[in-house]
């Protein structure tokens, strides 16, 4: 049976493992496995329709079955269906089933389970009733066919379509409505119907429970209910459907019961050595319902499917699971876990390998893992995955740069578009506090841009490129001060509105070159030029480390010996989470409760979208291109975002003068030093000619 709620190719892959001579379907269905090669008769298809109403509804001669069913009249040993299951490899595998395991599961619940209920209904409504069972389960879960034998025996089923049986309000009633006896479902689905109000109106006869482990809550409310049984049958698909049974009657609490007619269910040790009651062992089954084994999978046949050492030449099945028999109660079973990452899943058997092996397969993905863990409401498990991302090829690097600034030039050009130039004024319009939302101070403001301009004055700069040069802030006191100034930005508004204020002051501003462009694009600027490119405020706008790498190994190429790379106002990682835990402190007020600070934060640091750098990314860009680097923390007396998160960088080329700190004179604070009167001595001792000193805290 095919479940076509699952993916078109997940269907085609079994239907190649299977490789039936036929798919029976309808005509909307049928396209949909036109893949797999397989033919297919639709039913509604009206010339199929039309040749079987043509054909004789009495009994099929024996001539018409062929030699297969002439020569094989009892075939209870033969298959008859093929339930595909999880696989731990990624593969699913086909439990081919025999008709004997049918048969019996069927006697036995006729006699253990039914023959009880349907004595009950026919006392209540006549002797000829007949059991009303509905059909709850999807036809490719093996669990279907405790509904649909039933149906041999005479009894009325009703098949719920996927909308009803997926609707508990809508399923309840149904069930009210028609006065349905028997419902077989998961443990999981039972605790919804009952809070529903399955057995609100009216007892329902029989509850059945499969496919997963019942909760006491969900054993208790049917063992509490009058004229109520509860029902929990336990079995994997390689024995057919059910293998253990029990019902509230026989226990106060949940367990997987006793073994059915003709099963056999051996607790064993690692050495195949039964354990006494009370101990915890593997489960083995053997009996009637045993499987033949997987379809055309000998090896893993081999594996699960065990020499039986009580029944020379026959076999059992090692389930997995951990039981442990109750002392005292003649064999009754409770389920502890499995010996392995097997996991049932509202019913469903699922191998976290195999959702792994999927995601692995996935071009996005380099190696995943797959957990089971509870849902928040404490319900039934559901798996959790976790990736680690792959390498993006070159394209898809490119590609998603390119998506960012193309982001980033939108916003900024349209708030370029409202906001002045600051070459002759100070004008820090845009320049907003995160904590408040209000302008960052003017004082705070015009002090960063003085710090800024000092650090690279320092630098005594004659021919300077700053990639990202804004409304001009460290252009207007820079320029006037070298020979040359090129500036570049990708905002065409900013450069358009420069270009008419440099050109109001052709003294002062003359000598500047203005382009449109991204700071990747470096194209036709002179190389082995400038002795200094600055590129202040804007790397957290970059796509990603990668490429500021490249505009770092870029602007390299057009120093001249000597030259420096001056990079401003970056923003560090490693204060980020103290950011925004200070951000939502602010938002929320100083009596805010500690719990919703720490989600707002949480929230906001979700959504963090701008680049943040360790140093050490500029050490190892530094070791690349031969050149040493100097980590400057911000200038400045006000305490804001600016001093507290960010820092500058200078990259220094070979033949820079750089003085270097003697390196046998290593400090660390705490341990060597602890207090800045400490380094006043250490500075003020004739031998030192230089300290390093780490492990500073601030």
């Amino acid at each position: 049976p095919l479940e076509l709620d699952h993916p078109a190719a997940r269907l085609v892959e079994t239907l190649r493992d299977a490789r039936p001579v036929a798919v029976l379907t309808t005509t909307a269905v049928a396209p949909a496995l036109a893949d797999a090669g397989v033919p297919t008769v639709a039913l509604d298809d009206p010339a199929i329709a039309a040749e079987r109403a043509a054909l004789d509804p009495g009994p099929i001669p024996d001539a018409e079955l062929g030699s297969f069913a002439r020569e094989n009249p009892a075939r209870l040993d033969l298959p008859a269906y093929v339930i595909y299951t999880s696989g731990s490899t990624g593969r699913p595998k086909g439990v081919v089933t025999p008709y004997r395991g049918l048969t019996n599961m069927q006697l036995n619940h006729r006699r253990e389970i039914f023959d009880p209920v349907v004595a009950e209904v026919r006392a209540r409504r006549g002797p000829d009733a007949r059991l009303r069972v509905a059909h709850t389960v999807s036809f490719a879960f093996d669990m279907s066919w405790e509904e649909l034998l039933w149906l041999v025996e005479g009894h009325e089923v009703h098949v719920a379509d996927e909308e009803l049986r997926r609707d508990a309000h809508r399923l309840v009633s149904y069930c009210d409505t028609h006065e349905v006896d028997v419902v077989n479902v998961t443990p999981t689905y039972a605790a919804a119907l009952l809070e529903t109000g399955l057995l609100a109106r009216r007892p329902m006869p029989l509850v059945l429970l499969g496919g997963e482990a019942v909760s006491d809550a969900v054993w208790s409310t049917l063992r509490d209910a009058d004229g109520v049984l509860g029902y929990n049958l336990y079995g994997p698909t390689e024995y057919t459907i059910n293998t253990l049974g029990t019902g509230t009657a026989d226990s106060a609490t949940p367990a997987v019961g006793k073994p059915i007619s003709n099963t056999v269910a051996h607790v064993l040790d690692p050495w195949l050595r039964p354990v006494p009651d009370g101990v915890a062992g593997e489960l083995y089954i053997a009996g009637d319902g045993l499987a033949r084994g997987y379809l055309d999978r000998f090896a893993l046949t081999a594996e699960r499917f065990v020499a039986d050492p009580w029944s020379p030449g026959g076999r059992m099945y090692r389930t997995g699971d951990l039981v442990r028999r109750r002392p005292g109660t003649g064999g009754l079973l409770d389920f502890l876990g499995r010996t392995d990452d097997q996991v049932k899943i509202r019913g469903h058997r699922v191998e976290p390998g195999e959702v792994t092996a999927r995601l692995d397969r996935h071009p996005l993905v380099s190696r995943s893992a797959v957990v089971p863990v509870p849902a928040p409401d404490g319900g039934s498990l559901r798996l959790v995955g976790y990736v680690v991302p792959a390498a993006p090829d070159e394209a898809d690097r490119a590609a998603t740069a390119a998506g960012a600034v193309d982001e980033w030039r939108a916003i900024y050009s349209e708030e370029y578009s409202r906001i002045p130039v600051a070459v002759s004024t100070e004008d820090y319009a845009g320049w907003d506090s995160s904590y408040t939302g209000d302008p960052i101070p003017f004082a705070q403001m015009s002090q960063w841009r003085a710090a800024t301009v000092d650090l690279i004055r320092a630098l005594s700069p004659q021919r300077v490129l700053e990639i990202g040069v804004g409304t001009g802030l460290l252009l207007g006191p820079l320029a006037p001060e070298v020979t040359e100034y090129r500036g570049t930005d990708l905002a065409e508004p900013v450069i358009t509105a420069l270009r008419t204020a440099l050109a109001d002051d052709p003294a002062r501003y003359g000598h500047v070159e203005l382009d449109t462009r991204p700071a990747d694009d470096l194209s036709g600027l002179p190389r082995g030029h400038f002795d200094t490119v600055v590129i202040n405020s804007v790397v957290q706008y970059f796509p990603d480390a990668g490429y500021l790498e490249r505009v770092l190994t870029g602007a390299a190429e057009l120093l001249a010996p000597g030259g420096r790379i001056v990079v401003g106002d970056v923003r560090r990682p490693d204060t980020l989470h103290a950011f925004h835990t200070a951000i939502a402190r602010t938002r929320l007020g100083d009596g805010a409760d500690p719990a919703a600070v720490d989600a707002a934060a949480e929230r906001s640091l979700a959504l963090e979208k701008e680049l943040l750098l360790a140093p050490a990314f500029f050490d190892r860009v530094a070791a690349g291109l031969g050149a040493e680097v100097a980590v400057r923390a911000k200038r400045g007396d006000a305490h804001n975002e600016l001093t507290r998160h960010r820092y500058d960088v200078e990259l220094h080329l070979p033949g820079a003068d750089v003085r270097r700190a003697d390196p046998a004179r290593t400090l660390r604070w705490g341990t060597d030093l602890s207090s800045l009167d400490d380094l006043d001595r250490l500075l003020a001792d004739a031998g030192t000619t230089g300290l390093r000193l780490t492990g500073v805290p601030d």
